[in-house]
């Protein structure tokens, strides 16, 4: 699965009109919009992976800080509750 990041919700023409050609094309057919501003196409593979990504950059998108980029931390501080 790949998820993009889309501040305020804006998406560019160019960037859905590609993600609406790659759900075919390396996904399962859909594309998912989500509650917190991103898009998600399922089903790609890991070896189109990077090609997808290079792709969603050059249509004026970013999958930083929305998926697979980071790992996620969770602090616990016991004397702060």
């Amino acid at each position: 699965m790949l998820r993009t990041k889309n501040p305020s919700g804006k998406v560019p023409n160019q960037l859905y009109l590609a993600m609406d050609t790659w759900v075919d094309e390396f996904g399962i057919g859909t594309l998912r919009l989500t509650t917190r501003q991103t898009f998600q196409l399922h089903g790609i593979l890991k070896k189109n992976l990077k090609h997808v990504i290079s792709t969603v950059i050059k249509n004026m998108g970013s999958t930083l800080v929305a998926c697979g980029d980071l790992n996620r931390m969770c602090l616990h501080l016991p004397h702060h509750m």
